[in-house]
């Protein structure tokens, strides 16, 4: 009875033990898991919005892992004024956009640097009622700004029209939504956006001529970069570094397998079929003939561009705008995967 009693004492006894030994290992891997999640650098970006393709790839990567795998989590920063401002004054990591506000920062004395090429300008369109062989009749165009990125582009796709746009009248317009609103009253001939959204429900399309960037600006030097400061990559160079491979990795990945980008764009933006291959057929355009790696000579004659329309008497050495490292040593730790 007594070994009966003794038997049983020790099973519960070791019951116990390892009931505490299961209950502190479950203890350890939740903390490890809290800790997984803890561990993950935060950076933060900025971009426009209304830019599909920039969107869509900061959504793309966020979504499918890209910036986990890398170590980042990183987080969209709604800037209510000027983006691009707000990060120049520490407000965010990095800047994904146009070439045109980093340009003139650089030239007015500001720190920006260029790292990753994103690919060419895309998804910008001109909205018209006339058509490419009456743009000769185009006199107003709404633009948010003389000096602003849609200004520029929008004076460089008129002169791709063929349109003397010395003789055209603009008018500020801020918003997309007060831009086409101009556009259909008749108050402008020509209005600018940066996604098919942004057109689809302002006008109707049946009667407006739609111009595509991809078409319009194929040989102009305004690509999208992955744009952060001097004062970044002194502080977070690893960061940099992790941030640019997952921008690599995930421009790869959609370039790749086509299938899957566009049924992502189905599902997150409820596009139709025909949206999401028209969007992607315009990334797969931006990218061609063109590196990850920022060129020195497009980069130069973007600059030499704005010096000009901001009437700047500046000379600063622009390969200073430019620190290809982390593209570079993107591209050489991709190749060997």
């Amino acid at each position: 009875m007594k070994k009966i009693i003794l038997v049983t004492a020790m099973i519960a006894l070791l019951a116990v033990i390892f009931y505490i030994k299961f209950d502190n290992e479950k203890e350890s891997r939740e903390s490890a898991n809290v800790s997984g999640v803890a561990s993950l650098e935060k950076v933060t970006i900025i971009f426009s919005k209304n830019t599909e393709s920039v969107t869509f790839l900061y959504d793309f990567l966020k979504d499918n892992g890209f910036y986990e795998k890398q170590g980042l989590e990183v987080e969209y920063v709604e800037s209510i004024k000027n983006g691009f401002q707000t990060f120049l004054s520490g407000g965010s990591d990095f800047f994904a956009g146009g070439i045109n506000n980093a340009s003139a920062a650089y030239l007015n004395g500001a720190e920006p640097r260029v790292i990753a090429d994103l690919g060419k300008i895309s998804n910008v369109y001109l909205v018209s009622k006339f058509s490419r062989d009456e743009a000769g009749s185009i006199k107003k165009a709404a633009i948010s700004g003389i000096n602003t990125s849609t200004g520029l582009m929008t004076k460089l796709f008129l002169e791709n029209l063929g349109v003397d746009f010395e003789k055209v009248e603009y008018l500020t317009v801020k918003t997309v939504s007060e831009r086409m609103a101009a556009l259909s009253s008749g108050q402008v001939d020509i209005a600018i956006a940066q996604s098919y959204n942004e057109i689809r429900g302002a006008v109707p399309l049946d009667e407006y001529h739609i111009f595509n960037s991809n078409i319009l600006s194929a040989d102009l030097p305004y690509d999208k970069y992955l744009t952060t400061t001097k004062d970044v990559i002194e502080k977070k160079p690893e960061s940099v570094k992790k941030m640019t491979l997952a921008y690599l990795e995930g421009m790869e990945f959609i370039k790749k397998n086509p299938e899957d980008a566009m049924r992502y764009l189905e599902k997150k933006y409820e596009y139709s079929k025909k949206e999401s291959e028209d969007l992607y057929e315009s990334f797969v355009i931006s990218q061609q003939n063109l590196s990850f790696i920022p060129d020195a000579e497009r980069v130069s004659l973007a600059v030499a561009d704005a010096k000009k329309e901001l009437e700047l008497n500046v000379d600063r050495d622009v390969s200073n705008l430019i620190d290809s490292r982390f593209a570079s040593e993107a591209m050489a730790a991709f190749a060997q995967n």
